[in-house]
């Protein structure tokens, strides 16, 4: 599919409403089933915020030099995680499913995470109580469907930032991207703020600037919130509770913090640097809003053979657990019609990131 950067973004950032649509809609229809979709959904999506929170921890300089006040730079920048082999797949077979069971005769129980393959994985059946066998059971295949595929490649993160120069050698930094508003009430936001120092002025034996050394600290935000719609017939069901769910949503966030020293040397027009640091990343992913859960079937009376339904508020809030990392940068900056400038990156860690960028600069 040839989509432009901005397609391409909005398509990834709407594709995790997509997969409610797919699992959602067959999976909640058993108290069972919504803890299923669940542990599903958690195994899918997890390796998501680490890719993002790499790419949104990049970037944040292209020389440790400061801008001297009241100097600054524009800059737009594109950063590409790589994710490891180990974060596009996972067993099924390995998730401790109460309802779900995997479909007898399938090849394989290997399923794509987000960031792998764009194939489906294996088939999986939902199972609940057989109206027509006394007691309950698990007897009966409710429906049937296969695990998501993923997007084929980790998501760019793109980022306008601001650098002003402060006095005592430190830097302030800005980030954020206007991501197009044009899908109705899709919303979706990244920003970020970091602060740079200088630490020549610290250490006598730099202070002729043979290299400079700074450090930085950054922390920055992405989120995407869209409406979902998931409801049940009334023609064909019996609802406890509220019958509004219009009030459905969809929330993802990533939050990442990172700290880098940086030394660099420049020669006239370019400047290659070298970064050690650390990075922490946490994410997040929850519906809210009123949503049908199945409990049962109506078995005698006018109702007989309608499902009983039960409204369940805000069922799913998970939190992923933190990617910590050391990490490792090579750079270099070129420096062109004096305050043109063009950078690239490449970062070694548990995500390998690729970043490249261009920028105005002043002082």
């Amino acid at each position: 599919m040839n989509l432009s950067l901005a397609r391409l973004l909005l398509f990834f950032l709407l594709w995790p409403t997509a997969l409610m649509s797919q699992v959602y809609s067959d999976a909640l229809i058993t108290a069972g089933g919504l803890k299923d979709a669940s542990i599903l959904l958690e195994a899918w999506a997890r390796p998501l915020g680490s890719s993002i929170g790499s790419g949104m921890c990049n970037g944040w300089y292209s020389t440790a030099r400061v801008h001297k006040f009241p100097g600054g730079s524009i800059s737009f920048l594109l950063s590409t995680p790589r994710a490891p082999q180990s974060e596009k797949t996972f067993d099924v077979a390995d998730l401790n499913f109460s309802n779900y069971r995997i479909s007898p005769g399938q090849s394989s129980t290997i399923s794509q995470t987000i960031l792998g393959e764009n194939t489906s994985g294996p088939q999986l059946v939902t199972l609940g109580d057989d109206p027509f066998i006394p007691g309950l059971d698990s007897n009966l295949v409710l429906n049937r469907f296969n695990t998501p595929g993923g997007l084929g490649r980790a998501p760019s993160v793109p980022g306008l930032q601001l650098a002003f120069g402060l006095p005592s050698n430190t830097e302030i930094i800005l980030r954020y991207f206007p991501y197009p508003n044009s899908q109705g009430d899709f919303r979706n936001s990244l920003w970020g703020f970091g602060l740079k120092h200088n630490l020549n002025q610290w250490i006598p034996a730099l202070k002729s600037r043979l290299l400079d050394i700074s450090i930085l600290t950054a922390f920055s935000s992405f989120s995407v919130k869209a409406p979902i719609t998931i409801s049940v017939d009334p023609a064909y069901t019996i609802v406890t509770g509220s019958t509004d769910f219009s009030n459905q949503n969809f929330f993802y966030g990533v939050k990442a913090f990172t700290t880098q020293l940086t030394a660099s040397k420049e020669f006239m027009f370019f400047t290659p640097y070298f970064s050690l640091g650390y990075n922490h990343i946490d994410s997040r992913l929850k519906l809210s809003g009123n949503y049908p859960i199945y409990q049962d079937i109506t078995r005698t009376g006018p109702d007989a053979g309608k499902g009983i339904y039960q409204t369940i508020n805000n069922p799913l809030d998970i939190n992923f657990k933190a990617n910590n990392a050391l990490r490792s940068s090579l750079g270099f900056r070129v420096r062109f019609i004096k305050v043109c400038t063009f950078f690239m990156e490449y970062t070694l860690a548990r995500y390998r990131v690729l970043t490249f960028g261009i920028g105005l600069t002043y002082r």
